[in-house]
């Protein structure tokens, strides 16, 4: 008999293999899978408002670098 796979090392719960989304996981920090440290579930909307500053953040800083 095969043992359910625990959701945060379960391969469906992220995307491109880094991005921890499993919306049905309420916490918002969780275990990342290699390495140390933690990672965002990006399902909750502060993973999602975390994402865009991240992605904000960049365009301004390439944008400043490129001008």
């Amino acid at each position: 008999m095969k043992r359910p796979l625990d959701p945060k090392n379960d391969p469906k719960n992220y995307i491109l293999r880094v991005f921890y989304h499993n919306p049905e996981d309420k916490s918002l920090m969780v275990p990342m899978r290699f390495g140390s440290g933690v990672d965002f579930n990006y399902a909750r909307w502060p993973g999602k408002v975390f994402a865009l500053v991240l992605a904000v953040g960049f365009l301004v800083l390439l944008t400043s670098i490129i001008y």
